[in-house]
């Protein structure tokens, strides 16, 4: 079992002496494995090795250990206090490793199974396996791509820039290890469809582009729990689908110098969005769900912003909506998960077509349409907008009650 993580080895007789350590963590390997003895025997140690302790340090186990703190487990950090040498080994690593580690330490201590674990053979390092895993590749000239090599699985950062690449590689679909993924000025025209194996992605960077769609599973599926930046600035987008709303944890949205005339209407859905770039586009209006945004930054300069009077655009509410539309909203009220091969794609674009009042009611036809002025500085605290201090915001109400209160104040709701 081996871990590679953060270490520092702190020696508990020099702090009651008044005295400091280095105190200062290393990438080191930790391994728990057993070592031959001249009886037949096999002793268990922890054996770790860096760069300043190549040949490894050991740490018998049994009988040696007494003490393994873990309340800060979930974060990746744990200490393991031995009793001979005085040495608190103090670890800070990737949380599901150490509690991996962690795990069969547990299972060595109580004599659980030790001869079918996997432990490792405490023999010295190569330089290479000193250096650890690879964390981050980085691509600027087509001929350093890995074609034949891959990517291997403990990739936390991929950076490939302008090499003319056509579309995303399915093998850096599979990293699950991916934290931040920048593949800015290639010539992607489509999003991938499935990231479902991307369960760590937080970071994607996707500008200077030619992207013209953004599929449903890519903003519907994983993403959806993980993205918190996403930067499509310099494409070919001329509609931002709803569906892309769904991307619940993001924080940073770039989608300046496109060909957008619009914004998706569920943009307000975005509780946790603070920055929000949507420069020289063709967008007229904001949806009216905007005014529940708490932004941090807005900058929507350089866009031909419609300034004619608040209004009532059109009014086609009738008594009841049909069944299809009580049935949609059941479906989006309610949460209910469908996948694609559910149901006719008719209906799977008529859901994705969903708009919301500002009371949160899921509409589609049976609405009422209004032009309200929006004062910027209502949501967001940093604004840059050629400026204007206001601009319409194009609202969709599911009833009279709704739109006499959003028409009055659209911050009532």
């Amino acid at each position: 079992m081996k871990l590679y993580a953060n270490v520092d080895i702190v020696n508990r007789r020099l702090a009651s002496h008044g005295m400091k350590g280095n105190n200062k963590k290393i990438k080191s390997h930790v391994a728990i494995g057993k070592k031959p003895l001249e009886d037949g025997q096999k002793e268990i140690f922890i054996m770790v090795s860096n760069t300043q302790q190549r040949q490894g340090m050991k740490f018998p186990i049994i009988g040696n250990i007494e003490q393994v703190f873990t309340r800060l487990v979930n974060e990746g950090k744990t200490t393991i206090r031995f009793k001979e040498p005085e040495n608190d080994l103090c670890i800070h690593g990737d949380p599901i490793e150490v509690k991996s580690f962690l795990s069969v330490l547990k299972k060595v201590l109580s004599g659980q199974d030790v001869e079918k674990l996997t432990l490792s053979a405490l023999q010295p390092l190569s330089n290479k396996q000193i250096a650890g895993p690879k964390r981050k590749l980085t691509v600027a000239k087509r001929s350093e791509y890995p074609v034949k090599e891959g990517f291997p699985q403990t990739l936390t950062h991929v950076k490939i820039n302008g090499i003319r690449l056509a579309k995303i590689d399915k093998r850096i679909l599979k990293l699950m290890n991916l934290t931040e993924l920048d593949l800015m000025e290639n010539e992607i025209e489509i999003l991938p469809e499935d990231c479902e194996a991307l369960t760590r992605l937080s970071i994607l960077n996707v500008a200077s582009n030619k992207i013209n769609v953004i599929p449903r599973g890519f903003s519907a599926g994983q993403l959806s729990n993980t993205l918190t930046s996403l930067n499509l600035t310099s494409n070919s987008i001329k509609l931002l689908p709803n569906h892309v709303c769904q991307l619940a944890q993001l924080v940073s949205f770039h989608i300046d110098e496109n060909e957008l005339t619009q914004l998706p209407p569920s943009l307000g859905n975005l509780s946790k969005l603070k920055i929000l770039t949507a420069t020289n586009n063709k967008i007229k209006f904001l949806p009216g769900s905007s005014a529940a945004l708490r932004l941090e930054k807005l900058d929507i300069s350089n866009n031909p912003w419609d300034e004619s009077q608040a209004r009532v655009v059109s009014n086609k509410l009738t008594g009841v909506s049909n069944l299809l539309e009580l049935s949609a909203c059941q479906v989006i009220t309610h949460k209910i998960k469908y996948e694609p091969e559910d149901m006719f794609p008719q209906l799977l674009r008529y859901l994705e077509s969903v708009m919301f009042c500002p009371c949160k009611k899921p509409i589609w036809n049976n609405v009422a349409r209004a032009m309200v002025k929006l004062q910027l500085a209502r949501i967001s605290s940093s604004v840059s907008c050629n400026g204007l201090k206001e601009i319409n915001m194009d609202a969709f109400l599911c009833s009279s009650k709704c739109l006499k209160t959003f028409v009055n104040n659209p911050f009532a709701f």
